[in-house]
């Protein structure tokens, strides 16, 4: 998707690609907000701190935004 999203759009950012059990301040995080008892989530297809290294690289060059804390929403 990202590949898609290059080709397209001027600005990418990526919101909640985050391999780890626990945010910032170490609260339990789900890795699937429409699944509520998910529990050690693991899968053979994606290397997940892989991916997010390659992320915060792209980030860090300036290439992509990558949010991976709460979104805060100001009425």
């Amino acid at each position: 998707m990202l590949t898609i999203a290059e080709t397209f759009c001027k600005d990418i950012t990526l919101y909640g690609f985050y391999p780890y059990q626990k945010d910032s301040s170490g609260a339990h995080i789900l890795h699937h907000y429409y699944e509520p008892n998910l529990k050690d989530f693991h899968t053979d297809a994606h290397d997940f701190e892989e991916e997010h290294t390659l992320f915060k690289s792209l980030h860090k060059r300036k290439f992509l935004r990558l949010v991976v804390e709460r979104c805060e929403t100001k009425l």
